[in-house]
């Protein structure tokens, strides 16, 4: 195979050039006409799109609870049930967070993991805000 960039000749199996260390054309044919190094197509990888799903949804719960501390009801029956409402606005936020990165891990150790500490912190965060919901104020 020759390289188009200083014109040597290379092994038909090299990736790149052994004289100035370019990358061969991709896609060449072979000496029976077959394709040596077949253009793959290009994946979009999901890791990114998780990424992105859980920054908006930790932006989401910065912007609630800044709005709410600065902007929320100023007596305290209003400021109780604003409380109330945010606390269950943040734990399914929460959740749906946890459930993000589980559907976008690609290793099933990761996945059972992050389902687990999930559920965990659901929980956890359920007690706390129990006793809270059940109060009359």
């Amino acid at each position: 195979m020759e390289c188009s960039r200083c014109g040597s000749a290379n092994a038909a199996t090299h990736h790149y050039c052994a004289f100035c260390g370019s990358l061969l054309r991709q896609g060449a044919p072979g000496p029976e006409g077959a394709v040596l190094f077949p253009d793959a197509p290009r994946k979009e990888r999901p890791a990114d799109t998780g990424f992105l799903l859980l920054a908006a949804s930790f932006l989401l719960v910065g912007v609630l609870y800044y709005t709410w501390t600065h902007f929320g009801a100023k007596e305290p029956e209003g400021a109780a049930n604003g409380y109330r409402m945010l606390s269950i606005l943040t734990l399914i936020i929460n959740a749906a967070e946890f459930a993000i990165m589980a559907v976008f891990t690609r290793r099933t150790g990761y996945r059972l993991a992050i389902v687990a500490c999930g559920v965990l912190f659901t929980i956890l965060q359920f007690l706390l805000y129990l006793p809270f919901w059940t109060s009359p104020q």
